[in-house]
């Protein structure tokens, strides 16, 4: 059974809600070891069942919290593997790529915030995670 503290570690990135892939899901929570952001460093959004990769644009610290801006990537496809988990790619930088904004919470976990235009405040939404220091694509053909 879980204690309270536990419970309130438990909403990141929830499986079956959030995200589809228990892949995702793990990536999201690896948070120990990882490495300061910084701009021009690879990283991985992690959606409902794929991932994308992107690259980090901006770090700013808010209120004690770190925030970055990252933009998608363009990633090709390099493997003739089909419709297959098995999948290869390479990236480049896509300067019309879609932007995200991410703030750390005290437990080391990225989650995907808006600017509230009103009270210029960060708002979690129910969105994405990010693994930073590494880039990586993948798209799940089942959905």
């Amino acid at each position: 059974m879980y204690g309270v503290k536990e419970r309130k570690q438990e909403k990141r990135m929830k499986l079956g809600t959030q995200t589809g892939s228990m892949t995702n899901h793990l990536l999201s929570r690896a948070v120990v070891g990882q490495p300061e952001p910084a701009e021009g460093m690879g990283a991985t959004i992690l959606c409902y069942s794929d991932r994308h990769a992107a690259t980090i644009t901006h770090v700013t610290r808010a209120h004690k919290t770190t925030v970055v801006y990252v933009r998608q990537d363009k990633a090709t496809r390099t493997d003739k593997n089909g419709m297959s988990e098995s999948q290869s790619w390479a990236f480049e930088p896509n300067p019309q790529g879609a932007l995200y904004t991410f703030r750390q919470s005290k437990n080391g976990q990225w989650e995907e915030v808006r600017v509230n235009e009103k009270t210029g405040r960060f708002n979690k939404i129910e969105g994405n995670g990010l693994r930073i220091g590494e880039r990586a694509e993948y798209y799940d053909f089942t959905r």
